[in-house]
């Protein structure tokens, strides 16, 4: 095998495939790997563990056809710090891969630091016999559904915080995607706090329920490109696939009951108070060095006369607070825990968000004043003195 690729394509491709391939394997060395698969006119950089999988398809100049398989994380780490994307001057560098008769692979090239001065770099890597390698299987165009990029990375960002990151609870380390005839449903969930963005949609072709791991989740929406308009999806048998432009990402539909929150985003029977978003975050920031670190208790106490204190117990013992303005129908206390109450404010959209609660609430529910699109539950914690 002998190629060249741009150093930006390289170092991309190789990143991604070293988010999914495994760092070590009690079977095999070649579970780790990264594999090239060069043809007449462009590379595929593919790599998996035992629930994901991803290819990744980059413009090369190909002079020699081949594969190679090489450790992912030794090549992508010795690749990004080595090579520079871009010279001095603004031209994108290359880097040429070359299999060699010593059983390595070959990576060098250039970075153009000034004129007539070039730093030229070399590095080998051990290939890895094909043996044990799990290949990724290549996406089927004529099975796929269109659906708007950004949504549906905006839907899986928006939800994702509210996943455990706890793998060995299946039901919650995931994210539920629901697709309609009119709309796409992202739900996530750790048992303590819910969020769900619904979008309203045209789905052609796939319909149902399907629960996709966090990891997948998290990994897809950095690999969707928001500049492209469409991402490609379908299902096949307990297999999920997505493709944004050149990656493909595959993922092994996780088979268990996603918790049945409906009921928790309801507002019916709930009393209404309206917070200042960005005054909220920031008191929340503020407060945040001062959370006991085990509890992150933090006390919400609001008042029918239109203020609140937002109050926790700093690392000394002395009683941290701000004040704030709010709308509320009578007065209460509620405490929280920190770090969830913040995570799932920062999602709401608009100058102001809607709190709905009961003074004895064991939850209360968020949403923006002007974008129902996005709903969190944040459970309260039990008062204490």
């Amino acid at each position: 095998m002998d190629i060249s690729v741009s150093a930006q394509d390289l170092k991309r491709a190789l990143t991604t495939c070293n988010e999914i391939a495994p760092t070590s394997s009690a079977v095999a060395e070649e579970k780790t790997g990264v594999l090239i698969d060069a043809t007449e006119d462009s590379v595929v950089f593919s790599s998996a563990d035992d629930k994901l999988g991803v290819r990744v398809e980059v413009p090369a100049e190909v002079a020699t056809p081949g594969r190679a398989l090489v450790k992912a994380n030794s090549v992508a780490g010795s690749v990004s710090a080595t090579f520079n994307d871009f010279g001095f001057d603004g031209d994108p560098h290359r880097v040429r891969l070359q299999t060699t008769n010593k059983s390595t692979l070959k990576v060098s090239g250039g970075n153009r630091v000034a004129e007539g001065r070039t730093l030229n770099h070399v590095r080998n890597f051990p290939l890895l016999n094909f043996d044990f390698f799990r290949g990724v299987p290549e996406f089927d165009t004529q099975k796929s559904t269109q659906f708007t990029a950004i949504e549906f990375m905006d839907g899986l960002s928006k939800v994702s915080h509210a996943a455990s990151r706890d793998a060995s609870k299946l039901h919650l380390n995931c994210i539920q995607i629901t697709l309609t005839d009119n709309e796409v449903v992202f739900a996530a969930t750790d048992g303590i706090q819910i969020a769900e963005f619904r979008r309203a949609a045209e789905v052609n072709g796939l319909r149902g329920s399907f629960i996709l791991g966090l990891k997948f989740a998290n990994i897809a929406s950095k690999l969707i490109n928001p500049a492209l308009d469409f991402v490609d999806l379908y299902v096949d048998e307990d297999q999920f696939f997505l493709r944004s432009g050149g990656t493909v990402l595959v993922g092994t539909l996780i088979s268990t009951q996603f918790p049945d929150y409906t009921p928790y985003m309801e507002v019916n029977g709930l009393k209404l108070a309206t917070f200042p978003k960005a005054e909220f975050v920031d008191v929340l920031q503020g407060l945040q060095p001062t959370v006991d670190a085990k509890s992150h208790r933090l006390v919400v106490d609001a008042r029918e006369s239109g203020y609140a204190t937002i109050s926790t117990s700093s690392v000394t013992g002395e009683a941290e607070s701000s004040d704030l303005e709010v709308q509320t129908p009578e007065d209460f206390t509620l405490h929280f825990d920190a770090l969830l109450l913040q995570n799932s404010v920062r999602q709401l959209k608009g100058e102001d968000f809607e709190f709905y609660f009961t003074p004895e609430a064991k939850g209360v529910l968020l949403k923006s004043q002007k974008d129902d699109d996005f709903r969190a539950f944040v459970c309260t914690l039990k008062k204490v003195d």
